[in-house]
């Protein structure tokens, strides 16, 4: 609310986005929502007979300097609104409810946790944490809240069977929530202070669940897997075990992002990865073995995936076309023959993470062995790692900050402690 008189004065007078901004936030429902005292933000009016502008607030009509809109005027006016939504006794800060404040935040979100133009799944795990908190408190001012009340919230989460981890990222959200609230001024400081000294449950020390880790899977598994996989996918498989590279870095490899100058080692640098909004960059290495997987992909389009489904169910009709023994229909014929541009194509141009999941899930019930998840590999190919060379060196090759998160993924290998100790003891 505090920057609709900057949006206002940046927007040429009575242009369409200045009314798209007055529509969205100047509405009558999105005012009283807050519990204002005034039915919308007052407008900047003309005084015709003094060519001025006018502000009438609470019945008391206040002249602007200079003529109408000039740009002394426009000063005038959005210190006259800045005045009034960050005076002391703003109502909004003191009244404003835990449900009006989640779909505020939910609003937000939905904006700001954008990845190439769709919502990434942050938004849905806002959601799911907002929504104990609603159950609870969604008639409570914001400003009544407190640690006491969050741990309730925290009760209703471990009754719904929630473990440790889980409980302790959207008790983290909530947070997150009051310290936009804060930065946005619709929550006072000391609520936020406050629920921020909640300490996250120990291990050990409660009673909630603990999640099951994700272990490595075998290569046998793997390799039991392989042949019920097609062939792009068994391929994204094969170079993600060699190369130890998060689901996501194979899903969106293309050849425009890796540099080949040395034949020996690769460098892939994706264009989109897990780190990037915190400013770091990620380079992946690409040996030999790996190489000779990805290169039979590359294809006319360098800036195309290298591994896409749209292919892949394209050359799986061409061989079934191949293969066919009886003549096609006319009508067939003619559909084949002539492509409509406004038919949605069955599939996109890279694989998802639930594609991708999918197939290996389906692959495994074929095989009739424990399902597995991609993510799984990149345990394997670190734990591989780890025994080959050093801590620091597989963080590096994982793409860690800290190698305390690579010990996460690379299982300790204790055959040589067992060696030495069957000698010494």
């Amino acid at each position: 609310m505090i920057v609709i008189a900057r949006l206002r004065a940046n927007l040429p007078r009575d242009s369409e986005a200045e009314k798209l901004v007055c529509t969205t936030f100047c509405t009558n429902d999105f005012t009283e929502s807050l519990t204002m005292p005034w039915k919308k933000i007052p407008g900047d009016l003309r005084h015709k007979a003094r060519n001025k502008g006018k502000v009438i607030l609470n019945g008391k009509t206040i002249y602007l300097d200079g003529e109408y809109d000039s740009a002394e005027s426009r000063e005038h006016y959005d210190r006259i609104i800045a005045a009034l939504l960050t005076k002391p006794d703003r109502p909004d800060v003191i009244n404003v409810t835990i449900a009006r404040l989640a779909i505020l935040y939910i609003e937000h979100a939905a904006t700001y946790y954008i990845e190439d133009g769709k919502q990434t799944s942050e938004t849905h795990h806002i959601r799911a944490a907002l929504k104990p908190l609603i159950t609870l408190f969604a008639s409570l001012p914001v400003s009544a809240f407190g640690p006491l009340k969050l741990k309730a919230v925290r009760e209703a989460m471990i009754e719904k069977g929630w473990v440790r981890v889980t409980v302790n990222s959207q008790v983290s959200r909530i947070n997150r929530m009051l310290c936009w609230a804060v930065e946005n001024e619709l929550v006072p400081p000391h609520v936020y202070q406050a629920c921020v000294t909640v300490r996250n449950l120990q291990k050990g020390r409660c009673i909630v669940p603990e999640g099951e880790p994700v272990l490595p899977v075998t290569v046998d598994d793997v390799n039991a897997t392989l042949p019920f996989l097609g062939w792009q996918v068994s391929a994204m498989v094969r170079v993600q075990l060699l190369s130890a590279m998060r689901p996501q870095e194979v899903r969106f490899m293309r050849e425009c992002d890796i540099d080949r100058s040395d034949d020996t080692s690769w460098e892939y640098v994706p264009h989109r990865h897990k780190t990037e909004h915190h400013g770091k960059q990620r380079k992946i290495y690409i040996g030999p073995q790996a190489q000779d997987i990805v290169a039979e992909f590359f294809g006319d389009d360098a800036e195309s995936y290298t591994f896409s489904p749209l292919q892949a169910w394209q050359e799986a009709n061409q061989r079934r076309r191949d293969a066919r023994v009886s003549p096609m229909t006319p009508s067939q014929a003619a559909r084949a023959a002539v492509s409509d541009p406004k038919r949605k194509p069955r599939h996109g141009s890279c694989y998802t993470k639930d594609s991708y999941n999918r197939a290996i899930a389906r692959a495994c019930e074929g095989a009739g062995i424990e399902s597995w998840s991609p993510n799984q590999l990149r345990h394997t190919a670190a734990t591989t790692l780890r025994q080959q060379g050093s801590l620091d060196d597989a963080r590096v090759v994982l793409g860690h900050s800290d190698a305390r998160t690579s010990e996460i993924y690379a299982e300790k290998d204790f055959k040589a402690a067992r060696e030495l100790m069957r000698k010494f003891g």
